[in-house]
Parts: C-alpha cells; sequence; structure tokens
C-alpha cells in the first residue's frame, strides 16, 4: 500500500500548473467566455419588479437549472480534457478535442453523476443519524438544565453539519480518481477506485484541499472585488459591467477547477502507477 507524500504532491501540482500555464489558460478561454456571455445575457434578459411574480420566479429558476447545466457540461470538457494533459503529456490536445463531445466525456459526465447521487444519498443517511443522535442528547440536557441547556441542541447541530461535510468530504476523495481513471480510458471500477485510495483518504483530501488554497483564495478576492466595485460604482445592472464581472469570476472558478483536476491526476498517478526504483516511470 502506497502512503502519498502529501508536501510532494502539493509542490508536483503546483509546479506542474506553474510551468504549463499557457495552456492552462489556452483551455479555459472558451468555457470561460462562453459562460459568461450566457450568464450575462440570462441576467440581462430577466426583469427585476420590486415584487417578483410566480412567473419571474418560475423563469428565473428554468434560467438557472439551465445555467448550472450548461456549467457543467463545459466543466465535464474542461475536465476530461486538462486530465488528459496532466496524465498524458506526449497527447497534443487542441481547442477542438477538449470541446468536441465523445464516448469519453459522456463516461466522465456518467461517473460524476454516479457520485454525486452516492455523496447526497451518504449525507441524507449520515444527516438522518445525527439528527437523531443529537435530537435525544438535546432533549435530555434541555430537560434536565431547564433553559440553560437550549444552547446545547444550537451546537450540536453545528458540530452535526461539519461532521456530514466532513465525512461527505472524505468520500469524494476516494471516489473522485474514478474521474481521471474514465478521462484516460482506464475501466477501473467504483469499488477498484475505492480500494485503490485505500489508507490515503486523509491524505488525497489534504493533497486537494491544500492545493486548492492559493486558488480558493484568489477566488474570494475576486469576488469581493465584484462585490466592492458593484456597489461604490453603481454600474451593477449595466450588461459591460455585467460581462467583465462574470469573465473575473469564471476565471477564478475555472482556476480552482484547473487545481483540483491536477491534484486528482496527481494522486491518481501515483496511486495507480506509482514510480518504482530501477524502473521507468510511466503515466
Amino acid at each position: 500500500m502506497k502512503k502519498l507524500a502529501i508536501r510532494d504532491s502539493i509542490l508536483e501540482v503546483l509546479g506542474f500548473l506553474w510551468t504549463n500555464r499557457p495552456d492552462l489558460f489556452r483551455m479555459i478561454a472558451a468555457p470561460v467566455l462562453a459562460l459568461s456571455v450566457i450568464n450575462s445575457a440570462v441576467t440581462a434578459l430577466l426583469p427585476k419588479p420590486e415584487t417578483p411574480t410566480t412567473e419571474l420566479q418560475t423563469a428565473a429558476t428554468i434560467s438557472t437549472a439551465m445555467l448550472i447545466g450548461i456549467s457543467f457540461i463545459f466543466y465535464v470538457m474542461f475536465a476530461v480534457a486538462w486530465h488528459r494533459r496532466c496524465l498524458k503529456p506526449e497527447e497534443q490536445t487542441t481547442i477542438w478535442t477538449a470541446l468536441r463531445w465523445d464516448k469519453r466525456k459522456t463516461q466522465f459526465m456518467t461517473r460524476s453523476l454516479v457520485i454525486a447521487i452516492i455523496l447526497i444519498a451518504v449525507a441524507v443517511s449520515v444527516g438522518v443519524l445525527v439528527t437523531i443522535v443529537g435530537g435525544g442528547i438535546g432533549l435530555v440536557s434541555t430537560v434536565g438544565t431547564g433553559a440553560a441547556g437550549k444552547a446545547i441542541p444550537t451546537l450540536l447541530g453545528a458540530v452535526g453539519t461539519l461532521i456530514i461535510v466532513v465525512f461527505v468530504f472524505l468520500m469524494n476523495s476516494r471516489l473522485a480518481l474514478w474521474l481521471p481513471a474514465a478521462a484516460v480510458d482506464d475501466n477501473l471500477t467504483l469499488m477498484e477506485t475505492w480500494v485503490l485510495a485505500r489508507g490515503n483518504t486523509w491524505r488525497i483530501f489534504a493533497v486537494v484541499l491544500l492545493a486548492s488554497a492559493p486558488g480558493i483564495l484568489f477566488f474570494f478576492v475576486v469576488d469581493m472585488a465584484v462585490k466592492t466595485a458593484t456597489q461604490s460604482l453603481g454600474m451593477g445592472d449595466t450588461l459591460t459591467f455585467r460581462l467583465i464581472a462574470s469573465l473575473a469570476l469564471n476565471l477564478a472558478n475555472y482556476i480552482v477547477i484547473a487545481i483540483g483536476v491536477s491534484a486528482l491526476s496527481t494522486v491518481y498517478r501515483e496511486l495507480r502507477h506509482p514510480r518504482s526504483p530501477g524502473m521507468p516511470y510511466y503515466t
């Protein structure tokens, strides 16, 4: 069982992104531009009266669902292309091959949906269990200590939410290795993926989280700058400002996605094809 070197893996991820930054910006340009234009156009077409009607709320819900679906499709396109860029560096990937839909992207999308369903089921199950246990403890504490015990259920709720979030993230850390396998046509089953990550759950989680930390910080800075500019300049309703803001936020978002994809690719490569002394390194 190979143990991931957290520090070395993080440095490898960040070094790879820095070395290949021209390819990264070239590959994210199309989805960032397309999503920004679509988002700005949809936002501009939806009127915003002071009192929203049922029809407008329905239209806003449909538009949001449509944007989520389009964003997911662009994510699949980019993620597959960037996984292959990480794991098959000898392959020449063009913008057309990155955006062209094929069976590989269909499999990647299907695996992503399966993982999402599993995580939702796990979150609900753990949530029900935590609610039952927390509710029992909260009831006993309230009866036993009176009004002073009412603060205990609130604390239990916060702890329970944290438990659910951490558990789901840890589950995702193991299951997500199924995605780079799909990108490189590795017929790895979900159970084999689970076994592959055995003994490295916390390490995978740490590599992805710590490697993504600079990108997440950058996203928050961009988001804060956009909100500050919206309030101070008073141009939040103009189409030009919306487009610029969408471009900035989508760029920051795709940088975070690229880091996460690179981290998963690095972990997958290390666990699936570990380096052996005296043997050539292959992908």
